[in-house]
């Protein structure tokens, strides 16, 4: 069920367009006849309990997983064809166990290698600039494990946007966060919507946490179908 609230005008990110879109998994169906239509430019709260698909529906709006049944199209490009394209013009963050953060190393070499790996420059100064953009200049030198849990996931995001994506996927922004420094993530995942014209979409088990978003998309997994 998807619910629509105020929308704001953004020139870039990616739209994305569904019709009668289900995944169905051994486990089970995580989606069935899911209808959206939203603007680039959106910043968007996929809600449910533990378990409900939430994670299952941000990997195929973002590529890396292929709907069973329906339409999708990302940004102009249908889905599950150009998944690779598509790919490439999402970022990620907060995945577990999909894209954790290696916690033995420093900021300052993750971001030097990240930026390395998409082309960007990557000297200690361009580090420190792209880390001072994102209010983190305070982590640069800090080692990933001795990071508070806000500011790993904020880190997190910031890695996700090197690529400089139309569609920034964010999983689970509650976890281990307290609710006033789940809405500060919230707020900035917002900001990056409204103001950098991408299009966010962000998992949430309680709708509050996800703060002021233009749109809903409510999801209960179900068992019944299992295959």
């Amino acid at each position: 069920m998807t619910s629509l609230g105020q929308l704001r005008p953004a020139q870039n990110g990616a739209s994305i367009e569904a019709r009668n879109l289900s995944l169905e998994t051994p486990l089970g169906v995580p989606f069935r006849n899911l209808n959206l239509s939203i603007p680039p430019g959106s910043y968007v709260a996929v809600t449910g309990n533990h378990g409900s698909g939430k994670t299952p529906f941000l990997l195929t709006l973002a590529g890396r997983m292929k709907p069973t049944g329906g339409t999708l199209f990302v940004g102009g490009l249908q889905l599950p064809q150009n998944h690779r394209k598509v790919a490439r013009k999402a970022g990620m963050a907060l995945f577990s166990g999909l894209n954790d953060i290696e916690w033995n190393l420093t900021c300052r070499l993750i971001m030097k290698a990240e930026l390395e790996i998409w082309g960007k420059p990557h000297r200690n100064s361009d580090v420190e600039a792209y880390l001072r953009a994102w209010d983190l200049e305070e982590i640069i030198d800090k080692k990933v494990k001795k990071l508070t849990q806000l500011d790993y996931d904020r880190f997190g995001i910031a890695l996700a946007m090197v690529n400089d994506p139309d569609l920034l996927v964010v999983d689970d922004i509650e976890r281990q966060l307290d609710a006033h420094d789940s809405r500060r993530i919230a707020d900035e995942l917002r900001k990056i919507a409204h103001e950098k014209g991408k299009t966010v979409i962000v998992a949430v088990t309680e709708p509050a946490s996800a703060g002021d978003s233009d749109f809903t998309i409510e999801l209960e997994w179900s068992e019944e179908d299992g295959i």
